[in-house]
């Protein structure tokens, strides 16, 4: 006697049901993740002190 399987048990999660795998970040992303956020801050912060010094910026 053979049962059918339903789309679940057949393996159609479309990988939402699938455990997810996990690696460790290594040294060279990690330093390039950390100089990319750096600089990406420091962009922001001059961008707002150049906004603020701007004479015909009214802040709110």
């Amino acid at each position: 006697m053979k049962t059918e399987l339903s789309h679940r048990d057949q393996g159609a999660d479309f990988g939402l049901l699938k455990p997810k795998r996990y690696w460790m970040i290594n040294d060279e992303d990690l330093g390039f993740l950390a100089n990319f956020i750096g600089i990406f801050v420091f962009v922001l912060v001059i961008a707002y002190h150049y906004i603020m010094t701007d004479p015909k910026y009214e802040g709110i």
